[in-house]
């Protein structure tokens, strides 16, 4: 199959100024469906929903129309409601909804899908109706089947939309992406074999007005059907001004802590954050009196990390109240009642019963006397069924249970993280929970640097790198970077509008030879380490697009590896020992380039039929090409990394002896940065050399370009050094 000629860069940077635009208007083309009815039996991942649910319209963005499209294409940061506008859309439009989250799509190809759903007559009937107008296919989660069920697959359903609907006389399918598949999608589509006419959509923030309207409108839903639950006289109240002015006062401290005026309209703007805030709001009986006590915190992330503790301290309060009412009498011996039901047992309570579907967890912080550890034991199950935190509900006649909604989840995921033995049930979560699951919300990248405070474990990598991903929007561009600086590894996740000129960056560490890193999907990532690193895990693909990765060696743990590099982009893998596939045997390689360089380096790459072609010597110092010398600048440069307001430094015989060693180039290069002055030595301690940032600066490089691997940039500096070489070759 043909490899992609757009990397995202690319598509960002063809983009027009957004058009904001209602989601009426953005699909106004698409007809309503004539009928149609499942069959009984019909795939679980097939719907065709009609029950009217909650529903606040988001304004959306025009990325791309190209003209007389056949697809629509949603695109949206992760989390942000592609799910609920997949099942208004297909409710309003009488569509057939297709949820690959649900199902992998191996199990049913397109037809096999429509045929299994709908019988072999109104398959007919369907696709020509998806041809002629009269009907609708919405195709939900692409991020999932990316995930769950592997590139290849996701491409052949690509293809088989594109054979039938490319005579389409009217948009007649929509497929819901997070941003960064999105990309993939537009690629796939303008590859001259596949080319088919789209539209891509971003579904925004909700604006503050909408965003109050969400909180009101989840408010009133769920006082509701308190209100029929009630057997008494007792109602619940409802929404009232006082509360209207609390969310309008929350909001507004919100934008007096956050850092931008873009940080605040996606927090306040985000669906998760005001699913939760809804229950918060319902559960809070003085709620202005409560903001006072978050006027303290430094950021957007700790206002909702108290607002989440608040609500869990609420259902603390419960439990004690009723245990205690329930059991005093029989134990009037027994005194430390508050001691139960705290917010970290419940967090791994939960835990149990959403990942085990258990609620027999006994390593309370208290010793309780075995009859009353059987009182609270059976009180337990009623408490957790009917958690904020937690949802039941019912799909074809079976009860599910599941976190309240993206933002319940990844507080509870992330705090897990951070306790000591809990991260198994983090995992064990990600790896066999439906829905989702596989995709952590931005939601989670916050938490986690939040509560680990800087500090990284290599297994959770691939969580945290969904999660940053999932941040992505239409303009942004997303880089990370994983570095070895003698026993510490350095993360730096950066991301920023380059047309802005704006970039954030959040840095973690993690101490080296304490535990492997993990890795499985890779865009724009540069890694250079002394260690091995572990490929996927069972089941999962591996896709490794336009990155770096220098290690001792590669474990593979996962039956399928694509390797991509596109327009211009140069993606690069050295190890220093034979890839290790012990772990899969059956590991297979998919390689895809055009318009960009892929090279590798490996001992045993001959084993490898589809990776001999190309096959690279990076240790061939003879022959110093740009890709060799950028990497020795940056691993020289690398140890200067500045800690502090002091310009940055190194012993000189730890960076002559330790780092550059006996390597010619980096010698060369080493001699060179001298020349230069870039590096230069110490006046006030002759046994330091320290770099110079504005000599750097001078080459159009700044410590940004290095960290996120920007190789525009070290052009002109590669010019210089072969100009030195000269020089150096011709001096008497």
């Amino acid at each position: 199959m043909a490899p992609y000629t757009y990397c995202m860069q690319i598509i960002q940077n063809e983009e027009k100024e957004n058009a904001v635009m209602t989601l009426d208007s953005a699909i106004e083309k698409i007809q309503a469906s004539q009928p149609f009815t499942l069959l009984e039996g019909c795939p679980i991942s097939v719907s065709i929903p009609e029950k009217e649910q909650f529903y606040v319209k988001p304004t959306v963005n025009e990325q791309f129309m190209a003209e007389n499209y056949k697809l629509i294409l949603f695109s949206a940061p992760g989390a942000t409601g592609k799910s609920a506008l997949a099942s208004y859309i297909a409710r309003t439009k009488h569509a057939l909804l297709w949820d690959l989250a649900k199902e992998r799509i191996a199990n049913h190809s397109l037809s096999g899908m429509l045929v299994e759903a709908l019988g072999i007559k109104s398959f007919s009937q369907f696709t020509e109706g998806l041809v002629d107008g009269k009907a609708v296919l919405i195709i939900d989660a692409m991020d999932e089947a990316d995930m769950i069920s592997g590139r290849v697959a996701v491409e052949t359903l690509l293809s088989d939309i594109k054979n039938i609907i490319k005579d389409a006389q009217s948009p007649t399918v929509i497929l819901c992406a997070r941003t960064e598949t999105a990309h993939m999608v537009r690629a796939f589509y303008n590859e001259p074999e596949h080319e088919l006419p789209i539209a891509q959509f971003e579904i925004s923030f909700f604006e503050e007005r909408n965003a109050i309207d969400f909180i009101e409108r989840k408010i009133s839903d769920r006082l509701e059907r308190k209100n029929k639950e009630k057997t008494t006289k007792a109602k619940h109240r409802t929404v009232t001004e006082a509360t209207r002015n609390c969310i309008k006062a929350l909001f507004s401290l919100i934008r007096r802590t956050a850092g931008s005026c873009e940080q605040t309209d996606s927090f306040i703007g985000y669906a998760p954050v005001l699913e939760a805030l809804s229950i918060f709001f319902a559960a809070s009986e003085n709620t202005m009196a409560l903001l006072k006590r978050f006027e303290r915190a430094q950021d957007s992330t700790e206002i909702f990390v108290l607002v989440m503790d608040y609500i869990l301290e609420r259902e603390h309060n419960k439990v004690v109240s009723g245990f205690k009412t329930r059991c005093q009498k029989e134990f009037p011996e027994f005194q430390d009642w508050d001691k139960v039901y705290t917010i970290d047992e419940q967090i791994v309570r939960l835990a149990y019963y959403l990942v085990l579907q258990s609620t027999e967890y006994n390593n309370y912080p208290v010793s309780l006397p075995e009859e009353l550890s059987v009182e609270y034991a059976k009180g337990m199950e009623s408490f957790l069924r009917d958690h904020p935190f937690v949802h039941t509900f019912e799909h074809r006649g079976e009860l599910f249970t599941d976190f309240t909604g993206p933002a319940f989840r990844d507080y509870i995921l992330a705090k897990l993280m951070r306790m000591d033995s809990c991260d198994i049930f983090a995992k064990e979560y990600f790896s066999t929970h439906n829905r989702s699951s596989h995709f952590p919300s931005q939601l989670f990248f916050d938490f986690y640097t939040y509560f680990l405070k800087g500090k990284l474990s290599g297994s959770h990598f691939p969580y945290l790198y969904e999660a940053f991903k999932s941040k992505e929007i239409g303009k942004t561009i997303s880089s990370v970077d994983i570095e070895q600086v003698e026993n510490i590894l350095y993360f730096s996740f950066s991301q920023g509008t380059p047309s802005q000129g704006t970039t954030s960056t959040t840095e973690f560490t993690m101490a080296a030879g304490i535990e492997l890193l993990h890795i499985s999907q890779l865009n724009n990532v540069y890694i250079d380490i002394d260690d091995k690193v572990v490929l996927g895990a069972a089941g999962e693909d591996v896709i490794i697009c336009n990155s770096s990765i220098k290690c001792k060696q590669l474990i593979v743990q996962t039956p399928n590896i694509m390797i991509s590099a596109t327009d211009g982009v140069n993606t690069l893998i050295v190890c220093a020992e034979a890839i290790d596939t012990s772990g899969s045997p059956a590991a297979k390689f998919d390689i895809r380039t055009l318009k960009g360089t892929l090279q590798i380096s490996v001992p045993d790459i001959e084993k490898w039929f589809k990776l001999c072609a190309y096959s690279y010597n990076f240790a061939d110092e003879s022959n110093v090409d740009f890709i060799k010398f950028k990497n020795a600048v940056r691993s020289i440069l690398k140890y200067f990394r500045k800690h502090g307001k002091d310009t940055p430094g190194r012993h000189r015989e730890f960076i002559k002896n330790i780092i550059v060693g006996n390597s010619m180039l980096k010698q060369s290069i080493y001699h060179f940065l001298e020349d230069k002055k870039i590096i230069y030595q110490d006046d006030k301690d002759l046994s330091q050399i320290k770099l110079s940032m504005k000599r750097l600066e001078r080459f159009g490089i700044n410590w940004g370009d290095l960290s996120q691997d920007q190789t525009a940039s070290m052009h002109a500096l590669f010019d210089e050094y072969n100009k030195y070489k000269e020089t150096q070759a011709t001096a008497p």
